[in-house]
């Protein structure tokens, strides 16, 4: 199986499942522990996210921010 879908596959392992890993084992859980502890706090309901997107315009445009309900997300 190919790592990087393996790697997806495990998000919820998240970063114990990440293909190229630099930091030992210990840290990681300590991550994964405390990533799970704060949860409720970085974590929503998808149904109550936001997704703001700044565009950067050439020209006199200058910036907009645009505030988006649903993503796509297409893997190619």
């Amino acid at each position: 199986m190919d790592p990087l879908v393996r790697s997806c596959e495990l998000f919820e392992t998240y970063p114990q499942n990440l293909v190229h890993q630099t930091t030992s084992g210990y840290i990681l859980r300590a991550y994964l522990t405390r990533l799970k502890e704060q949860k409720d706090r970085l974590f929503h309901d998808e149904s109550h996210a936001a997704l703001d997107f700044l565009e950067l315009n050439d020209g006199d445009e200058g910036t907009s921010l645009q505030s988006q309900s649903t993503i796509e997300i297409q893997i190619i």
